[in-house]
């Protein structure tokens, strides 16, 4: 999609499910979005009145991914009636490595949040829940040290349960944080915020990937969650006056998986001390000695499912970003794998993961593209 275009099931040829989708890191990129508006600037892909707008509301709807917009954008009139293009996410296309981007503007290979579990510290972390197996986890601002929303003030209106966890110290700190329960409370908070004179607020909105995880997107409840979210996007567009502006994107988009493209992992556990990432995405921490084994081990095991790098590949790559630095590079695998389809790369010490009815984290376009919607106030 182009700027200045709407949304239209079959407008564009999307990237089939084997080929990579490269993040435009510089680009059309979702590090590129909040700066810009906190900047009073259009983000690359919206239209140029996006920029010369008094106040700015960014909206995340996590997990909408383009393709998923397109399939289902008849069903939804308030985001259909937005402007719309197209950018990407970053690697791993994950909450926990997008959501930072996000709010840093900068890419993985930067702020050192490199997926839902990653080695810290020679203990493995869980990013979400901000949790290890024993002990206390590391101070969030030493995992990402880069400071949100480049040091200035934005209102940031987010779930209530959220608040004060690590993951939120991690990317959100420096906000000013509007917690709701409801999204009804959701776009109350963000049209006090409005009516404040706020120039930019930023509300995230959870339901539409959870649902989709655990039901699939062809379940009557996560066309509901889409409902939820195109009522958000009326209503907040109703509490903005019309020099106001708002912004819509996601974190990542989703990858309907199956039984029969599931990969276990479990033949290799004898070379591996640890396994991170996620299902889509799996970093292979190996034993002493074995970094060599397993690399020729995985690329048999997981044949023509998964892309495989070993640790300087990927940072060679480009994927993460640029540049990468020892210390996040450390965080990597000796072994990467990126799942190609449908494909899941379980991890047999974590098998609930890999029930989820969807997933993402790997580099196809049903995960990388991601909308960049915008309408104006009122």
């Amino acid at each position: 999609m182009h700027q200045g275009s709407h949304i239209a099931p079959g407008s564009d040829t999307p990237a089939t499910a084997t080929e990579v989708v490269t993040p435009d890191y510089g680009g059309a990129w979702l590090g590129g979005v909040l700066p810009a508006l906190q900047a009073g600037r259009a983000p690359v892909g919206a239209p140029d009145w996006v920029g010369g707008a008094r106040q700015r509301v960014l909206l995340l709807i996590d997990g909408l991914g383009w393709h998923m917009l397109r399939r289902f954008g008849a069903q939804l009139p308030s985001l259909a009636a937005c402007t719309a293009s197209t950018i990407t996410s970053v690697v791993p296309s994950t909450t926990a490595s997008a959501l930072p981007t996000l709010t840093t503007g900068v890419p993985p290979a930067v702020h050192g949040m490199l997926g839902d579990r990653m080695r810290v510290g020679g203990r493995v972390l869980s990013v979400l829940q901000w949790t290890v197996a024993d002990g206390r986890p590391p101070e969030p601002a030493r995992v990402q040290p880069h400071r949100p929303f480049g040091g200035g003030v934005v209102e940031v209106v987010s779930h209530a349960k959220f608040v004060g966890s690590g993951f939120t110290e991690a990317h959100l700190r420096g906000g000013t944080y509007h917690g709701f329960e409801t999204t009804t409370e959701l776009v109350a908070r963000v049209g006090a915020c409005i009516d404040a004179g706020a120039p930019v607020v930023y509300a995230y909105l959870p339901d539409v990937d959870r649902t989709a995880h655990e039901l699939g997107m062809d379940h009557e409840a996560f066309g509901e969650a889409l409902a939820l979210a195109d009522d958000v996007v009326a209503g907040i567009r109703r509490r903005l006056p019309a020099d106001g502006v708002l912004v819509v994107t996601s974190d990542h988009g989703q990858v309907a998986t199956a039984a029969d493209e599931r990969v276990d992992l479990r033949p290799l556990r004898g070379m591996v001390s640890a396994m991170c990432g996620s299902t889509r995405l799996r970093y292979l921490h190996a034993r002493p000695g074995a970094s060599a084994d397993l690399l020729a081990a995985a690329t048999e095991l997981v044949g023509t499912r998964a892309w495989v790098h070993d640790r300087g590949g990927m940072v060679a790559s480009g994927w993460m970003g640029p540049t990468m630095g020892p210390v996040v590079a450390g965080r990597l695998g000796d072994v990467v794998l990126a799942a190609r389809g449908a494909a899941t790369l379980v991890d047999p010490s974590d098998l609930r993961q890999a029930e989820l009815l969807t997933m993402h984290g790997s580099v196809t376009a049903d995960e990388m593209l991601v909308p960049l919607l915008a309408v104006r106030g009122g």
